[in-house]
């Protein structure tokens, strides 16, 4: 957006007075804690998923003039479910408490690239513009629009443009294209070494997938433990 710095280091070591004004913060960690497939430790046991305290603890320090109009926080659609939406509702009471009201929107990226990859956002707004009538969008099920049901908590609805539908191919349209000669195909190490890598819970599927009799196409992405932050310009 215009920027022209990267910082790497622990969220949890960040010094809050050091982070540049910005209009949006946005955060995300390993999702393992909040998983279906993963380990349901939640957000506070959570090893990973536990960056989301250093998050908020950079926002809070910060100077209330100099915070984001907007936070966002990106996950999996688990966290709307993990310790029975008890985890789901702390966020939204800790934005509420750093001062934003709260919209929360599920959102496939099936609806435009060949992948399924749901994910929930938890958009907080300093500044919010509430369209109470647009609340049945198909982006809010009801595991996430409960919330502005709760008068215990300060919640908006943001009005959403036009968005496509769920794709009617997936991957396998494009990946059965590749000739086996192609370098794309992965090394047996290869292999190996990905599989060393998944939870136990996602090998077994996966074994049992490779001894189905139908051909499958999935992915999966890497991202650092203690999870990322990304401070915007929008008028960049």
């Amino acid at each position: 957006m215009g920027g022209s710095e990267l910082h790497h280091e622990n969220v949890h070591q960040v010094d809050p007075l050091s982070v540049p004004q910005a209009d949006i913060a946005w955060a995300s960690s390993l999702c393992t804690d909040l998983s279906l497939a993963g380990r349901r430790e939640g957000l506070a046991d959570g090893r990973e998923s536990g960056a989301f305290s250093g998050f908020t603890h950079i926002i809070e320090m910060m100077p209330k003039d100099k915070r984001p109009s907007a936070l966002v926080l990106e996950n999996v659609t688990g966290l709307a479910s993990s310790h029975d939406g008890n985890d789901f509702r702390t966020i939204v009471s800790i934005f509420n408490e750093l001062g934003y009201s709260v919209d929360a929107l599920e959102i496939d990226a099936r609806r435009w690239v060949p992948q399924s990859r749901p994910r929930l956002f938890i958009i907080g707004l300093r500044f919010p513009v509430d369209s109470p009538d647009l609340l049945s969008s198909s982006l809010r099920p009801d595991r996430v629009a409960w919330i502005h049901s709760d008068p215990s908590l300060r919640t908006h609805v943001t009005s959403l443009p036009e968005y496509p539908p769920l794709l009617s191919s997936g991957f396998s349209a494009i990946a059965l294209e590749a000739p086996k000669t192609t370098d794309a195909w992965w090394s047996t190490e290869r292999k190996v070494r990905f599989i060393d890598s998944l939870s136990h819970v996602q090998a077994d599927r996966l074994r049992g997938l490779v001894g189905g009799r139908r051909i499958h196409f999935s992915n999966r992405l890497s991202t650092h433990p203690l999870g990322s932050i990304s401070l915007g310009n929008s008028r960049g």
